[in-house]
């Protein structure tokens, strides 16, 4: 009788207290001014939480949520005149960058496939930089070995999310902390409009849902309130929508996840090293191009989630501006790029089924 009493309370503590135990490391992390704390140190304690406590399924909405919060800070803070001119002024520069990442990326994918020993398509949709949910889908679609690349994709945002904003932040002189709970109290009066526009991001990426949806729908939203009214969101939403982003990444980092990557083993890292390499090189070289700040070029640059860099940004006091739009950039291009590689595998493997067929043949 005693066992199950601790069983129930157990399982109680951890379905009620999950949630502000993250908050509370969030938190935590924030104050000892690790960079991008609230998200790298949700992310650890869900990632313990998988390993040695249990599975724990998070509702979907959270990441969604979490994703609206941080659409707002960013569409807050952006200058759509001076975005627009960016952008214009950057034309070329965007395109390189776009070949350098994308094109590094699939050379990468290649010597993978040439090494590895893993089939061609689960080798590819393994290392693409970005849509990590897209190309899961896209993977088991065609044939790849989906836990693989479910496992690669998982890995590669947690060692993006972990060890880029340590890598932007070491160089950076740590600032005071404001206090958060200030804070709120000072942007009381816009916490109504704040609601509004979460739930209006929602609703409009449910109707029409692309990719990232409700990131770019709530800076879509933010940037056109914030050009009638000032609307100064509170530094607790940001990391709010963090804890929620971190921990639906580190929830999946589970036993099946280092099983699946043990298959590959060290191989697998370098790759995704190289991946990181890469990233680094393609914001270097467009920070020299174009005059934009270092890391907010690499942070730019980097395939590890648009609300997960641009958030970084902020917490950092980078470009935030430059940051959403590379990102978002390097999101679709890859979004759209994804059906002409599906195509391009498919058509690989039928002709090698074709050649197989003809020489048995003969």
């Amino acid at each position: 009788m005693e066992e199950a009493t601790k069983k129930r309370v157990f399982e109680w503590i951890t379905k009620w207290g999950f949630w502000p135990f993250m908050l509370l490391i969030g938190y935590i992390f924030y104050i000892l001014n690790i960079p991008a704390g609230w998200l790298i140190g949700s992310m650890v304690a869900s990632m313990a939480y998988s390993l040695f406590i249990g599975p724990r399924k998070v509702n979907n909405n959270f990441f969604a949520i979490g994703l609206a919060m941080i659409g707002l800070t960013l569409g807050a803070m952006l200058d759509l005149t001076i975005l627009w001119e960016t952008i214009r002024a950057f034309g070329f520069y965007l395109l390189l960058g776009l070949v350098l990442i994308i094109g590094g990326s699939l050379i990468l994918c290649h010597l993978f496939y040439k090494t590895s020993g893993l089939d061609k398509k689960t080798a590819y949709y393994s290392l693409l930089p970005g849509g990590a949910s897209e190309v899961l889908a896209l993977a088991d679609r065609h044939g790849a070995d989906a836990a693989v690349v479910a496992s690669f994709h998982t890995a590669r945002i947690a060692i993006f999310v972990i060890l880029m904003p340590l890598l932007a932040g070491a160089g950076l002189v740590s600032s005071a902390k404001p206090s958060i709970f200030l804070d709120l109290v000072d942007s009381s009066s816009v916490l109504i409009p704040i609601a509004v526009l979460l739930v209006s991001a929602i609703a409009i990426s449910r109707m029409l849902p692309i990719q990232a949806g409700t990131l770019f729908y709530a800076t879509f939203l933010a940037l056109v309130w914030s050009m009638g009214t000032d609307l100064p969101v509170p530094i607790l939403l940001t990391g709010i929508g963090q804890v929620f982003i971190g921990t639906s990444i580190g929830l999946k980092f589970d036993p099946n996840t280092f099983k699946t990557l043990r298959r590959v083993g060290l191989l697998g890292l370098t790759y995704l090293m190289l991946l990181v390499g890469l990233s680094i090189g393609t914001g270097g070289i467009f920070s020299i191009l174009t005059g934009v700040d270092f890391w907010s070029s690499v942070l730019g640059w980097t395939p590890a989630g648009a609300a997960e860099m641009s958030s970084t940004a902020i917490f950092l006091d980078l470009d935030q501006s430059a940051v959403i739009m590379l990102q978002f950039i390097r999101l679709y291009a890859v979004f759209f790029s994804l059906p002409l590689l599906a195509a391009w595998l498919d058509d690989k493997q039928i002709s090698k089924g074709v050649m197989l067929k003809i020489k048995k043949t003969s």
